[in-house]
């Protein structure tokens, strides 16, 4: 049975139908992170521009700036019906799924006319969050905004900072200098900085297990932001900062699902009697935290505030990947065949990983205890 059989889907059949036709006659490219970061985002970011400019793409993007003007509930549509047919996950993603919702909620005029370029994949953005003494904890910010006449100067250090090398533009946060805070929220600023400012920004990469360099840290010295590029301001910066974090444990971890429907495609077609029970259990959990993140993204539509309910679809997706990998890989040495043996250790290295970005399971443990289940913080 085909692995597409296997996975419940739940509404957007006029969507899901646009995509299959649309994919029947545009080929997805054969490209994964995994193994060719160069190659999956030039071709990767072809393929977005020509699901953008189709209409495929961009469904709750208002159509005064190229979009279907639907709702969030359409995009994830979208893009699950992508993942059934072989799409590869979109280089641009991270600006789809965190940056554009926030940009269209706060964002002025000038920042909003970055949101066509965003989904058509000509201006790529990258999450700077993430520091060496601030990663789940965002309160201990060490980077720094100091205010001239017409901006500010961006001093400090982001690390943990996916596809950086390939972005020409970064959103993240950074503290007001010489702001006296009486709360550690306060003083918070939420920025759009211009990394073609080689003088002033160097960008690392950072070797992974897995052997490729996703990750980068990014130093800024004197660093230039625009007032205009500010979004927001001190009193909504860390408002907007848990917005950000609340959409990227929903939204973006569905559209990591991509990444799970292609991993349990691979074990369908290695399955064995041995694993076959385990491979229908992860099967149902699939089923189960989908369910869950369709529920979330709903809520997110109709302007309901999330806040512990988020870090459960992160957790369970991501320890679900994890566990999938480690099935893939102990039926990948049963089949003896170097290629699949070699894609197999790849795709466990890389789910390791996921169970730390954005969030670390431990971490989104203890938020769920503390915010959904109302645990004491001494549990």
């Amino acid at each position: 049975m085909s692995i597409t059989n296997l996975i419940q889907l739940s509404g957007g059949e006029e969507i899901r139908e646009k995509v299959l036709n649309f994919v029947n006659q545009n080929k997805p490219p054969k490209v994964s992170p995994e193994e060719n970061l160069d190659e999956f985002v030039r071709e990767g970011l072809n393929w977005q521009r020509k699901l953008f400019k189709n209409g495929i793409i961009g469904q709750f993007l208002p159509k005064e700036f190229g979009g279907q003007g639907n709702r969030l509930i359409h995009e994830a549509f979208a893009l699950e019906a992508l993942a059934l047919a072989d799409s590869p996950q979109l280089p641009g993603i991270f600006g789809i799924t965190m940056l554009a919702p926030i940009l269209l909620k706060y964002g002025n005029e000038i920042q909003r006319k970055f949101l066509p370029h965003i989904f058509e994949g000509s201006t790529m953005f990258c999450q700077c969050f993430s520091e060496p003494e601030a990663g789940s904890d965002l309160f201990n910010l060490k980077s720094n905004l100091t205010e001239q006449n017409d901006f500010y100067l961006l001093n400090g250090q982001k690390i943990w900072t996916s596809f950086a090398r390939y972005c020409g533009w970064g959103f993240g946060i950074a503290k007001l200098a010489g702001y006296k805070a009486e709360k550690k929220q306060e003083g918070i600023l939420f920025f759009l900085v211009e990394l073609n400012q080689s003088k002033n920004i160097q960008i690392k990469p950072i070797k992974q297990i897995s052997g490729v360099s996703e990750f980068s840290e990014i130093f800024f010295n004197d660093a230039k932001v625009l007032k205009d590029h500010i979004v927001g301001n001190l009193e909504t910066g860390w408002k907007i900062t848990l917005e950000t974090l609340f959409i990227e444990r929903v939204l973006l971890t569905f559209a990591r699902h991509i990444q799970t429907i292609k991993l349990l495609k691979k074990i369908n077609e290695i399955i064995i009697d041995e694993y076959r029970r385990e491979f229908e259990k992860l099967l149902a959990e699939f089923n189960l935290l989908r369910l869950t993140a369709y529920k979330h993204i709903q809520d997110i539509d109709q302007g309901k505030e999330l806040s512990g309910e988020s870090s459960i679809d992160k957790y369970v997706w991501s320890e679900h990947f994890k566990k999938s990998a480690k099935i893939y890989r102990l039926l990948a040495i049963k089949t003896k065949d170097k290629t699949i043996i070699e894609d197999a250790n790849r795709t466990f290295l890389y789910s390791l990983g996921r169970t730390i970005a954005a969030g670390t399971s431990e971490i989104q443990k203890m938020t769920v205890a503390h915010r959904v289940l109302n645990l004491p913080r001494s549990f």
